[in-house]
């Protein structure tokens, strides 16, 4: 077993010395190589393995010994996955010979290994299985040594687990069997809507053969069909801000991204004929991360340069009016440069032949994917399976347990969302099992200057910062998990002067049950500038979210951030049983006092926190 270690190790430092054109060469007889070494490691560890769980009641040793099992397993997987995908594709490797490959390429080798059907599924049931070990897996738990080395590949990791699994469908994504034309949502998240922000701009993106032939991105509200008739909007949408008909621009009301999607392509088809094979939709963040990986990149006419420190700078001064005052012909320009920098872009990633590059740039969209600033839906039933099994679908699932999402949509003509934090309470009480009730505080700070009146109307300043200076309409959704019941709510109320509608708003919960996976509580709040307003709502949750197991019972909760926010805070208190024991299955949590409540606190960056508590 030592032998093998050794041998794995020596490895490591061969593939890290390797420049990439020479590392993808390398790889097939590399990775065969890193597959002997760990099975070798695994049967000779298989004894020890009963051992390390037996001994994992000991204080401070316990839960490194635990991951001793899943680590090597999930080596296993992962090396089996990729040495049976390499060995086909070996060929293909070499025939590179030093140069970096391409998209097209990877599409084309990704359909020559579909049509030896058995190693690609017998490679990706080992990248799932390595997916289902990870679960397993508590970084955590390890000493500081192995927590350092795994947080440093943590990264190639994801990227190996997720590309494994995605390599089937990737010829259908970059359109390697035929053509895709994918419709670009541009949304921006400083005027929040569900699945990210406003759809300021809406574009094609052609992929063929692996290859981008067309990308453009236009004003959304160029899309606007005076000929055609509309459906109607979403009630609140019609309501607060007297939406007349349901437009393209409006089209992502569903917090779930595949609804969203479908309803944006009927829309898109219904005012320009189009039909589209899916979407692609992301916010600002996902630009600024894109540079940052992608490097500089030059607009004409004038061959600017414009990097990940100064692009969003660069659209507030390219969206301002060259007079100074916004009147039709800005309004017309106001958004061209969405366009150019799309064009842009597309140009940099054409001519990048740089293999490290394609990483950064691979790495990116994961991160972006699992973190909700970037989206993508297709109309291909085996590709948004592989998706939502990876989580990376951007949908709304609530699972087996609690389940807890807010989503706010900006309904204030403005973008105050830039300058609003929000952050959540959450306390679950579960003294009574058979009855678990939740208490949800929810509380905004709009930081935006004093002084600007809450003036309820579509109003253009002359300075995009004017937008952000704004108060703050918000319309907000609850979800929660199916048969949920409200019990009572405190929602501040709001005057009739204050609302577009001229109608007071009393504060009343509307609750939403049907034709969905989970229970919608929704009202509207406003936040004044330069101050602070807060919710709260109690609700009785099913006995379903407590869970038996063999261990004992099982409270699980999954909070569900919603995309284009860029971390939120919860902190969350669950009252058990004073007579029962709780076992934390995650670091952080504490308990409060004699009562049994604990309290922990997370901020979400990704999409899903999932959070477990055993107890017995």
């Amino acid at each position: 077993m030592l032998w093998h270690a050794a041998g794995l190790y020596q490895l490591m430092r061969q593939a890290k010395q390797l420049n990439p054109s020479d590392f993808l060469h390398e790889a097939p007889s590399l990775v065969h190589q890193a597959r002997n070494h760990m099975e070798g490691i695994y049967w000779g560890m298989l004894p020890v393995f009963p051992v390390a769980d037996a001994l994992t009641w000991i204080p401070g040793w316990g839960k490194p010994l635990s991951q001793i099992e899943p680590l090597i397993l999930y080596g296993v997987a992962l090396s089996r996955g990729a040495d049976e995908m390499l060995q086909e594709i070996a060929p293909a490797l070499k025939s590179l010979d030093g140069q970096v490959p391409s998209p097209a390429w990877l599409a084309q080798l990704a359909n020559s290994l579909l049509e030896k059907n058995t190693s690609a599924r017998e490679a990706n049931g080992w990248f799932v299985e390595a997916s289902i070990i990870r679960k397993n897996i508590h970084p955590e738990w390890f000493p500081e040594r192995w927590r350092t080395i795994w947080m440093q590949n943590e990264a190639l990791l994801s990227m190996a687990e997720y590309g494994g699994q995605m390599f089937p469908v990737l010829p259908s994504i970059l359109g390697g069997e035929q053509p895709r034309r994918f419709l670009i949502l541009a949304q921006n998240n400083e005027e929040l809507r569900a699945t990210g922000g406003f759809i300021s701009g809406i574009g094609v993106l052609e992929l063929r053969g692996g290859k981008i032939v067309d990308f453009d991105i236009a004003d959304s509200y160029a899309v606007d069909n005076p000929n055609v008739v509309y459906p109607s909007p979403p009630e609140p949408m019609a309501y607060y801000m007297k939406a007349g008909y349901w437009v393209p621009r409006d089209a992502n009301w569903s917090p779930d991204f595949p609804t969203t999607a479908q309803k944006a392509l009927e829309l898109y088809a219904l005012s320009t004929g189009e039909k589209m094979d899916g979407v692609v939709a992301f916010d600002q963040v996902f630009i600024v991360n894109l540079l940052e990986a992608l490097g500089p990149v030059q607009l004409p006419p004038s061959q600017e340069k414009v990097d990940s420190h100064n692009v969003m700078q660069w659209m507030v001064e390219a969206w301002a009016p060259d007079s100074g005052t916004t009147d039709d012909v800005w309004w017309g320009k106001r958004k061209e440069f969405m366009g150019l920098l799309a064009k842009a872009i597309q140009r940099k990633l054409s001519e990048s032949s740089d293999a490290s590059t394609w990483l950064k740039v691979a790495q990116v969209l994961l991160k972006n994917v699992q973190s909700g600033h970037f989206m993508i839906f297709l109309n291909d039933g085996n590709v948004q399976q592989v998706l939502r099994s990876l989580g990376l679908d951007a949908g709304v699932h609530p699972g087996k347990g609690d389940f807890l999402m807010l989503v706010d949509t900006n309904m204030g003509f403005n973008k105050a969302d830039a300058l609003v934090d929000r952050s959540l309470v959450y306390t679950v009480d579960l003294s009574n099992p058979e009855r678990p009730v939740a208490r949800l505080q929810v509380h905004y700070q709009n930081h935006a200057l004093p002084g600007i009146p809450c003036q309820h109307h579509a109003e253009y300043g002359d300075t995009y910062e004017s937008l952000r200076q704004r108060c703050y309409w918000n319309y907000w959704r609850i979800l929660t998990p199916a048969e949920s019941q409200l019990i009572s709510s405190q929602v501040p109320a709001i005057s009739a002067e204050q609302l577009l509608i001229q109608e007071p708003y009393l504060g009343e919960v509307i609750v939403h049950s049907e034709d969905t996976a989970w229970t919608e509580f929704s009202g509207m709040i406003l936040v004044p500038v330069a101050s602070s307003a807060e919710f709260s709502l109690i609700w009785e949750l099913p006995s379903s979210v407590i869970q038996s197991s063999n261990d004992g019972n099982l409270y699980s909760l999954r909070l569900q951030k919603q995309p284009g926010i860029h971390s939120l805070l919860v902190k969350i208190i669950v009252r058990f049983p004073e007579t029962v024991k709780v076992f934390p299955m995650e670091n952080g949590w504490k308990k409060l006092n004699e009562k049994n409540e604990w309290v922990g606190q997370v901020e979400i960056v990704e999409s899903i926190e999932e959070l477990k508590l055993l107890f017995r």
